[in-house]
């Protein structure tokens, strides 16, 4: 698919006419994050000031079915950065993983950063337990393999990635877990990253259930009618 420029359309995602801008902007366009949730892909601007933005965007595109929890999962260096400019040799072999997929497959967007890549994904939270797409798991040790060729293949940033899973709460705060450490000279351990994973998303979901609570106890009782 060609990559095409596009204004952002998050300022005026509330309005009727930014609402429709955004259903044109999710149809195809590539601007810097893939959102491949059915097959579509399109590219979202910025990560700090338009998070929020973000998760609606991939909320509407497609929508969290009964139990799913939208989430982020970012790998981030914690010293440095990872991102294309410097770390070429592995941003090349992560195009490729996700060039090689089928329409559908990926299941997540997929956002550039200075500091590392940022996926979000749904999780699937059930009487039993949370768990994550196959996947995504898949996509996250392969990020991490790319990481760890690429400073092999001469890539400079070489530091310690990190592993965090965060949410935005509906006051449009943030909570966030870390999930791991990983250093890049160690094989990837796919088993171990999606035990971390799931446990660090289970404590993320107990606690934001939990300050949303005490949230909505400190408004006191709502007026009906």
């Amino acid at each position: 698919m060609p990559v095409k420029r596009a204004p952002s359309p998050c300022s005026d995602a509330q309005s009727p006419g930014g609402q429709a801008l955004l259903a044109r902007t999710l149809d195809g366009v590539r601007d810097s994050a893939i959102l491949s949730f059915n097959g579509g892909a399109v590219m979202v601007d910025a990560w700090q000031s338009r998070s929020r933005c973000r998760m609606d965007l991939t909320a509407m595109r497609r929508p969290p079915r009964a139990n799913e929890v939208l989430a982020s999962v970012k790998i981030r260096a914690i010293s440095g950065c990872f991102h294309r400019e410097h770390s070429p040799q592995a941003y090349r072999t992560i195009d490729s993983y996700i060039d090689s997929l089928e329409p559908g497959e990926l299941n997540c967007a997929f956002q550039e950063h200075e500091s590392g890549p940022e996926l979000l994904v749904y999780l699937a939270a059930t009487t039993a337990g949370v768990t994550l797409a196959k996947g995504v798991i898949e996509l996250i040790t392969a990020i991490i393999k790319a990481r760890r060729e690429g400073i092999r293949s001469g890539d400079e940033p070489r530091s310690t990635l990190r592993l965090i899973i965060r949410r935005t709460l509906r006051d449009g705060s943030f909570q966030e877990e870390e999930a791991m450490e990983l250093e890049t000279h160690s094989p990837e351990d796919i088993a171990a990253i999606e035990r971390s994973l799931l446990v660090a998303a289970a404590r993320l979901l107990r606690e934001s259930a939990e300050a949303e609570n005490e949230e909505k106890c400190s408004r006191g009782p709502q007026p009906s009618g």
